[in-house]
């Protein structure tokens, strides 16, 4: 560890403490195969005492394996430790942060921070405590040894992560920078390939289902809503005198509506499932009314299902591009009113779906032929 000064006025302190670590979280090595130590270079002010108190402190702690070199730096930036805990700058975003919509995508998505990061001064969180992070997300494991949590909901985790500190700074002044700046976060998903329910197996994967859940996936088939709207569909959303389904998007929070029209199926199911007295009851709920795990029971059942017809592990999501696709090539409706009954915006439904509209080549040729003969024998021109 040294210090010095390399112009008037101006002192460094420049020292080795922990190790480099890579995106696994394994210290790296060097061409001899030893690991990496980590440098750290701050300026420490004008003064040489000061500066000599500063070296005399860290090699305490460093003795006493109490060091932590992003403190160091938030304190030499007049960023003084609040005591707050991020678990409570936490729990003030999310009663105070405006959510996506209404949903509670903050408060789901946080649950892995808190239980790693809550009990830790946000000032004190650095990119070494990411990359551990990141690595014990990596290193969770189900039953037959597959990874429970894939890069992309770790990148949404630090997205999340960065909007706290951003909102923390802007909403209330708090002088924290922000770690994610600059460190590489797990990269982002290639473009995922839609795949569709084709319909000589449907019979068969719905029947396949328990009743309950056979009601929920052939509703997905036939109206397009996601699965957290299904789970949330109370039969107060469904207007009967208007033939409207009304629902909240579980992604956005908007509100759209269904034509309970669009397929007999929708009505017949409704038909199925027994009847609450009260309007906010759920229309797919378990046998004591209550509302349905779908990390439950629901999870098993669908894995078997697409395991045994070798479909997409997200049947629901399965479903709702199936209807999507069926939707537009109907081609009974704009692709304004499409896109809002998927609860999608025009662009991403032209994007996904475009390919689906009954625009062929042999139904384009010589479509405009016949107009324009009629148009030009109007003007006397043909």
């Amino acid at each position: 560890m040294r210090i010095y000064s390399p112009r008037k006025g101006e002192w460094w302190i420049d020292y080795f403490h922990g190790l480099e670590l890579d995106d696994q979280g394994k210290p790296k090595l060097g061409p001899t195969g030893k690991a990496i130590a980590k440098r750290h270079r701050f300026r420490s002010g004008s003064s040489e005492e000061a500066t000599k108190a500063l070296r005399l402190r860290i090699e305490n702690e460093i003795a006493a394996g109490t060091h932590n070199p992003v403190v160091i730096r938030q304190e030499l930036r007049g960023i003084r430790p609040t005591g707050a805990t991020f678990g409570s700058l936490l729990d003030d975003f999310l009663a105070n942060k405006a959510t996506r919509g209404g949903t509670a995508y903050y408060a789901d998505i946080s649950g892995p921070l808190r239980a790693f990061f809550g009990q830790m001064q946000p000032a004190a969180i650095g990119p070494e405590h990411l990359t551990a992070y990141v690595a014990q997300r990596r290193a969770r494991r189900d039953a037959e040894g597959e990874r429970k949590v894939r890069d992309n909901t770790i990148r949404k985790e630090l997205t999340a992560l960065s909007g706290i500190y951003l909102w923390a700074r802007g909403n209330r002044g708090l002088r924290l920078d922000n770690p994610l700046v600059g460190f590489k976060r797990p990269p982002k998903p290639g473009k995922r390939r839609i795949t569709l329910l084709p319909g000589e197996i449907e019979p068969a994967v719905l029947a396949a289902l328990p009743p309950l859940y056979k009601d929920m996936v052939e509703w997905a088939l036939y109206s397009g809503m996601r699965l957290n709207e299904i789970l949330a569909l109370r039969w107060q959303d469904i207007d009967r005198r208007t033939n409207q389904i009304h629902v909240l998007s579980g992604k956005t929070g908007g509100l759209r509506t269904i034509p309970l029209t669009l397929s007999v199926r929708l009505t017949q199911i409704l038909g199925r499932r027994p009847r609450a007295i009260k309007a906010d009851s759920l229309v797919f709920c378990g046998p004591d009314g209550k509302g349905i795990d779908p990390r439950d029971e629901l999870r098993r059942v669908r894995e078997a299902v697409t395991e045994k017809f070798e479909l997409d592990p997200d049947l629901f999501n399965t479903c709702r591009h199936t209807f999507s696709t069926r939707l537009a090539a109907s081609g009974r409706f704009t692709v304004a009113v499409m896109a809002q009954m998927t609860g999608n915006t025009v662009d991403v439904f032209e994007r996904h779906y475009l390919g689906a509209l009954p625009q062929t080549a042999e139904a384009a040729a010589g479509a405009l032929d016949s107009d324009w003969q009629l148009y030009g024998n109007a003007l006397g021109t043909v």
